[in-house]
């Protein structure tokens, strides 16, 4: 196992501790903004470990990778149509991705704080 590796296995404990915290929640609870608050986490971390993963040749994270090909499973209490599911997942998808980016942009230029713990982290 490389250092980028095990710098990812130790950067991603307190997000993957969240995404779980949110779906337990949301399973005791369910709502659509719970389901889709958990949704829009999990697309959020994907689309930054991809970039992570492709910036350092490595491979994706197997959690928010599972998460995101799996988001729909999450949505069975609603009894929702697939495809009014998958469009409603796409849309949340695409929302994410671009404020990601910009907020990634954004914390790069400024390079202050650290790392969120998983406990500083609410679902």
């Amino acid at each position: 196992m490389t250092s980028t590796e095990l710098w990812r296995i130790r950067a991603w404990r307190a997000p993957r501790a969240f995404s779980q915290r949110c779906h337990k929640a949301e399973e005791q609870a369910p709502s659509w903004q719970a389901a889709d608050r958990c949704a829009a986490f999990d697309f959020a971390a994907r689309y930054i470990d991809r970039g992570i993963a492709q910036a350092g040749g490595t491979s994706d994270d197997p959690y928010f990778a599972f998460m995101a090909d799996n988001q729909a499973d999450t949505y069975q209490p609603f009894d929702l149509t697939p495809y009014l599911l998958r469009d409603r997942l796409e849309k949340i998808r695409r929302a994410v991705e671009p404020v990601v980016a910009q907020a990634i942009t954004a914390r790069l230029a400024s390079s202050e704080g650290e790392m969120p713990q998983a406990d500083d982290l609410e679902p």
